[in-house]
């Protein structure tokens, strides 16, 4: 196969794409150093839709929901917007819905190790 560049990331953030489904198998996750925001978590899926593997940019509600799902669980994840904390009306937060699957796990020989561009977005 050969060479291939390396980049640092091109993960995907849910917040551009509120109200949209994404359906996919949950490969695990992994920590990223960022210059603007220090360590932050991204959540690698292979999307049911085309097997494609899509790495998403975690965020405090998203990283512990992701916690109690099992790896290769597949998961539906719908991004709901900011909403206002219920006792500090001056805060918001991000709101995410994360349902899986339990009993629908991806075979390990139908996992997809080699992640592609996100060129067909939504999801």
């Amino acid at each position: 196969m050969g060479y291939q560049e390396t980049k640092t990331s091109d993960a995907i953030k849910f917040t551009d794409y509120e109200g949209k489904p994404f359906e996919g198998y949950y490969l695990g996750s992994r920590v990223a150093d960022t210059k603007e925001f220090g360590e932050s978590t991204i959540h690698r899926f292979q999307s049911k839709k085309d097997n494609t593997v899509k790495e998403f940019w975690g965020f405090d509600r998203f990283n512990r929901l992701m916690m109690n799902v099992p790896a290769r669980a597949l998961c539906k994840i719908t991004y709901l917007g900011k909403k206002a904390q219920s006792n500090d009306s001056t805060k918001t937060y991000h709101d995410i819905q994360v349902l899986h699957d339990a009993e629908n796990i991806l075979a390990l020989d139908k996992a997809h190790v080699q992640k592609k561009e996100n060129d067909d977005l939504p999801f």
